[in-house]
């Protein structure tokens, strides 16, 4: 595909990622720095905490490289990642002050906090079909 192409998909609205987008860890540093704008300037304090940044992105990246997660699962504590060496890590806290800042409207319980899935009872009602 074209640069051409891909901007005029773009501008009809789809979002299209490509293997020239920034991986996760450097999306979160770019809108970390978008949020600071102290970093963005041209100073020996701002490049020293950019290189602390980069350093910092560098050793996530080889972590999750060195021990790749296998699967997501769910804590009490909120989602969490399970790695190769059977270790678990929470991906987020799910903190009271997290909570508060998610706008949504519950609508599967009245005011009742989200603590989790909701899991269902499953009755059997299957019928054999051999004698």
């Amino acid at each position: 595909m074209t640069p051409e192409e891909l901007q005029r998909i773009r501008g009809n609205g789809f979002i299209v990622n490509t293997n020239d987008d920034p991986d996760l860890f450097d999306s979160f540093k770019q809108k970390f720095i978008e949020v600071n704008s102290d970093l963005s300037k041209n100073t020996a304090a701002s490049k020293k905490l950019n290189k602390l940044l980069d350093d910092f992105v560098l050793f996530c990246k080889k972590s999750i490289l060195s021990n790749p997660p296998v699967t997501f699962t769910y804590m009490d504590r909120g989602l969490a990642i399970q790695f190769t060496d059977y270790t678990r890590r929470v991906l987020v806290h799910n903190t009271e002050d997290l909570q508060k800042q998610i706008s949504a409207i519950d609508i599967n319980s009245a005011g009742k906090v989200n603590s989790g899935p909701n899991v269902f009872q499953q009755i059997d009602v299957s019928v054999p079909i051999t004698r």
